[in-house]
């Protein structure tokens, strides 16, 4: 199925594609290119996730992908994070390892006493991933 190549890049696990549903066809810069497929999950409490997927059906090539997040009390979803420029085997910027503070700014902690945190960070999904925060110099 095409959707392994989003998967495989964005989401990191193979067998939830088989749970997404083609949904639609979008177009993208005014050409029709994509298959939008989506998968959505609700708990007892009745909070969603919901992702979309915009996938090319001749290459896999994932186009467009979003996540989106509903809680019990909140009556319309909420986008929490979209990617709009994918680009497989791209090499990483070196700012991206940047552990220079930036001017105007003071760190709260230092590299050795950093916290090592997940993928999320301490504040799941919405959370800074950081485990801590910067400060703006007053």
């Amino acid at each position: 199925m095409p959707q392994a190549v989003v998967a495989e890049t964005l989401l990191g696990d193979v067998d939830r594609l088989d749970s997404f549903v083609k949904i639609g066809r979008a177009k993208i810069e005014g050409v029709i290119c994509c298959d939008i497929w989506e998968h959505a999950e609700f708990s007892a409490a009745g909070a969603g996730t919901r992702t979309r997927c915009w996938l090319s059906p001749t290459t896999g090539e994932a186009k467009k992908v979003q996540f989106w997040m509903k809680f019990g009390h909140w009556k319309e979803w909420k986008l929490s994070l979209e990617y709009d420029q994918i680009k497989v085997n791209a090499g990483i910027p070196e700012w991206v390892f940047a552990t220079e503070v930036p001017e105007g700014y003071e760190a709260e902690n230092t590299k050795e006493t950093a916290p090592v945190v997940g993928l999320y960070g301490y504040g799941g999904l919405c959370g800074n991933g950081r485990g801590g925060s910067k400060r703006a110099k007053s």
